[in-house]
């Protein structure tokens, strides 16, 4: 009867142990994702959701604070979700090369910072997630190779609430440098819930040296939804090439060239709300065998450029209003500084 005494009471501080054990690593769970945006995958849409992007989430999770941290972690093929925590910052453009399965987050409280830091793709990059991030650089950085990430190989990306902030600028500055370049084989992308501004370039797409390249038609295939431009001169949404590019909800505000078309690229457009602009320069289409489609955007004179749909999107989506989506992009596109502005439409 003692020898079962004694072992139900080891049981009891065995069981207790590992009670008081789990409960200490969920609370410090819980305390941790607090600091920074969990990934939603139920939050993914489009072409990265088609191709089921996952980044380092099955992975450990690493708070990094200064570039030789970032430098490191960002390389490999471990799964993992590296933290950025405070202003990882350079006096001079910085390239930092990521590898594959990654998620690469931004803290709350402002603490998301990448200053002239330059992330680029590597041979092996795929499958990466950038979140809650805020990219700015000097604007002396600003050579036509200066693009503050640059996405050229791999498949599976989500960019998501990411800030692209830009710097002042004048139409004679001789500024080249644009925020975001995704080509050449890079492929199954989203760019959704993000902020691109004061800029005199925007985003380009595609393999980006003019003329006919038949090595990289069909490349990319790019979902762009809910995103902000807010005065970029030109490129906003994007100088689009050889690839299929789905927009819809994206609110485009004092721009000068919105859509720019060349080599190929195949464009749909949905409730997308452009204002405060040049509106003959909305669609600036090269006809280089492009193909421009849109459907209930702000303003109408946009259906003059529209044709037949000569593709399919071949997912499932849900698109709103261009009034609503206008008023959303504004008030809760880009990174967030609060958990509570970290939201989506749907």
């Amino acid at each position: 009867m003692c020898y079962i005494s004694y072992f139900f009471n080891v049981v009891l501080i065995m069981l207790n142990k590992f009670f008081i054990t789990f409960t200490c690593i969920l609370v410090t769970t819980v305390s941790h994702a607090a600091d920074y945006p969990v990934t939603n995958l139920g939050k993914l849409t489009g072409y990265a959701k088609q191709a089921r992007v996952t980044g380092g989430g099955s992975g450990k999770v690493v708070t990094v604070k200064d570039i030789a941290m970032l430098k490191y972690e960002l390389l490999g093929n471990t799964p993992k979700t590296i933290v950025i925590k405070g202003r990882i910052a350079s006096s001079s453009k910085q390239v930092l090369y990521f590898g594959s399965n990654k998620t690469i987050v931004g803290s709350f409280n402002n603490l998301n910072v990448l200053e002239n830091i330059y992330l680029t793709s590597s041979s092996n990059s795929s499958n990466v997630i950038f979140k809650n991030l805020v990219f700015k650089h000097d604007p002396k950085i600003r050579a036509n190779g200066d693009m503050q990430l640059y996405i050229s190989s791999g498949n599976k990306y989500w960019i998501d609430h990411c800030s692209f902030v830009g710097h002042k600028w004048s139409a004679n500055d001789g500024s080249l440098d644009k925020l975001l370049y995704i080509g050449e084989t890079a492929d199954y992308i989203t760019i959704s819930h993000s902020l691109f501004q004061n800029h005199k370039y925007g985003s380009i797409f595609g393999y980006s040296v003019a003329g006919y390249n038949s090595k990289y038609n069909g490349y990319p295939h790019i979902t762009l939804s809910n995103n902000y431009y807010n005065n970029i001169d030109v490129r906003s949404p994007g100088l689009m090439r050889y690839g299929y590019y789905h927009a819809y909800n994206n609110y485009i505000s004092n721009y000068h060239l919105g859509y720019t078309l060349a080599q190929n690229a195949k464009v749909l457009s949905e409730a997308n709300y452009f204002e405060a602009g040049n509106e003959k320069g909305i669609v600036d289409d090269k006809k280089e065998n492009t193909s421009f489609t849109d459907i209930n955007s702000y303003p109408s004179s946009i259906k003059k450029y529209s044709r037949s749909l000569s593709w399919k999107v071949p997912y499932s989506y849900s698109v709103k209003a261009a009034g609503f989506a206008r008023n959303w992009d504004i008030n809760y596109s880009g990174a967030q500084a609060s958990a509570s502005k970290f939201v989506y439409p749907y």
